[in-house]
């Protein structure tokens, strides 16, 4: 752009003529409440030996990961976001479309309570920074509980309802509504 209109003119000609490429990286952000998982979860995919975290370990605001690879065809940027709330408005420039969200619920707390203070909170910030964004919820320390199929289940319909009730809203005053697109299980 310091360039002029002719450099982005130039720029756009050029792919044009040699076609796009496909980008090899994937941006994952790791979002939820402190102590859910998340480190753990980003360690898992990063390879680690021993995943878990101790107790006292905790995520100052975010670490990153970069260059994770998957395959030949993939390799993933973590971004694992602290989960306390004092950290979010630090972490706002991780919240665009541009990424895979994934939302760690500690199993146990898979609760009517827990969904409004946390969850929706979520899904409020993607929604208004982020419309249209790919979220995958996962049930952490399902070790703990012994209906983890049920209370996977009843994640997915309160975030499937919760969304459902935000487009009827919008479409009662009659606004645009560009939902999430939420990953099922």
């Amino acid at each position: 752009a310091e360039r002029g209109v002719d450099a982005i003119k130039n720029y756009f000609e050029e792919i044009d003529r040699k076609g796009s490429t496909i980008s090899k990286l994937l941006k994952v952000v790791l979002v939820g409440d402190a102590m859910a998982g998340k480190t753990s979860l980003r360690n898992a995919i990063a390879g680690a030996r021993d995943p878990r975290q101790p107790e006292e370990a905790r995520t100052i605001h975010a670490d990153i990961i970069t260059r994770v690879p998957v395959d030949e065809r993939l390799i993933l940027n973590l971004y694992d976001c602290g989960g306390q709330r004092g950290y979010l408005a630090g972490q706002l420039p991780f919240i665009n479309d541009l990424a895979l969200f994934v939302f760690v619920v500690e199993a146990l707390k898979a609760t009517d309570d827990y969904f409004e203070q946390s969850v929706e909170r979520f899904l409020v910030l993607l929604l208004a920074r982020a419309p249209g964004a790919v979220v995958q919820f996962v049930l952490s320390k399902v070790d703990l509980v012994s209906d983890a199929d049920d209370r996977c289940c009843w994640l997915e319909n309160k975030v499937n309802g919760w969304l459902a009730e935000r487009r009827a809203e919008s479409e009662k005053r009659n606004e645009e509504f560009t939902s999430l697109r939420v990953q099922q299980k």
